[in-house]
């Protein structure tokens, strides 16, 4: 047979001879090819108009998010064409993905009779041409310069530098969604991001604006990242505190009005003013900071 496996007519055919020769987990190997050989049994095809690249995108996606996609996969942002095909595209569907949710799914059943390339345009508000270029502009390269440290190993063993490029390519993904920016002339303007590993002891830590180390982890607590040691709603000493105290109150002015840190966000693209906060919310950010305690103490009465 051509290749090691295929489906048609609802079976799946795999090469004996390719599991007799395959050198590592085999058990893992076979399950990563049911994974996608079963995807094509079971997804639409667009009646045989969809690229062929895009087909087998998908079904490589489904691997991706199944946790099966082997070490030897292009990192997100590698690839000559969106429609390649295999990694490269569920690389690039994964991207589409995580700028909203379902995408895939989404597409997946407007393709039960047939394909336009206007169905990217319908989800995402873009060409595929465009988001394959936005898509490829991000570069998120990661360094490990403590490779001999305890943390270093730690990092290598458990973390990697291909599930760090992910988890990169999610949280710019997400942060968008959450700050309701559409266009990329809404925020920075910034291609690549850098993550390093480095030989440091961990210090006191300084936080010299409290503000934006709080809307930093506002996101990580909308994301339900926050730890379990935080502060709980209502306590701190002051709003600009930082951190979990200030996320959590910015999680309180976020529920006054929906997209509030979205938009305090945009304001402060070339300056900062406290005023902002009455613009938006009609009360001084000391007015809310004693409502928000306040209530807070109130409730766990």
């Amino acid at each position: 047979m051509n290749g090691f496996a295929y489906s048609v007519n609802d079976e799946i055919h795999v090469s004996d001879s390719y599991i007799a020769s395959y050198s590592g987990d085999v058990r893992t190997e076979i399950t990563r090819v049911l994974y996608h050989e079963m995807t094509h049994i079971w997804q639409w095809n667009g009646n045989g108009q969809a690229p062929g690249g895009l087909i087998e995108g998908i079904a490589d996606f489904v691997r991706l998010k199944a946790n099966y996609a082997p070490s030897h996969w292009v990192q997100p942002g590698q690839g000559d064409r969106w429609d390649q095909g295999y990694d490269v595209t569920a690389k690039f569907l994964d991207y589409c993905n995580d700028l909203r949710n379902g995408f895939v799914a989404e597409l997946n059943k407007k393709m039960m009779t047939g394909y336009s390339a206007q169905y990217f345009v319908d989800l995402l508000g873009k060409t595929v041409d465009q988001l394959w270029t936005d898509y490829k502009a991000r570069v998120y390269a990661v360094t490990n310069n403590a490779s001999a440290t305890a943390g270093g190993a730690r990092f290598t063993r458990d973390i990697g530098v291909d599930y760090s490029k992910q988890i990169l390519a999610r949280v710019t993904a997400f942060k968008w969604r959450n700050f309701h920016q559409t266009d990329p002339g809404d925020g920075e303007n910034v291609q690549r991001v850098a993550f390093f590993i480095i030989d440091m002891d961990v210090g006191n830590g300084r936080n010299p604006v409290g503000l934006i180390e709080g809307i930093a982890d506002f996101v990580r607590l909308k994301a339900n990242y926050a730890p379990s040691h935080w502060v709980q709603p209502g306590q701190g000493d002051r709003c600009d505190q930082g951190y979990d105290i200030t996320a959590r109150f910015l999680d309180y002015c976020t529920d006054l009005r929906n997209g509030f840190v979205a938009d305090l966000n945009k304001m402060m693209r070339t300056s900062f003013s406290a005023l902002y906060v009455v613009d938006l919310l009609g009360k001084t950010v000391d007015e809310l900071w004693i409502d928000y305690h306040g209530r807070k103490i109130e409730q766990l009465r």
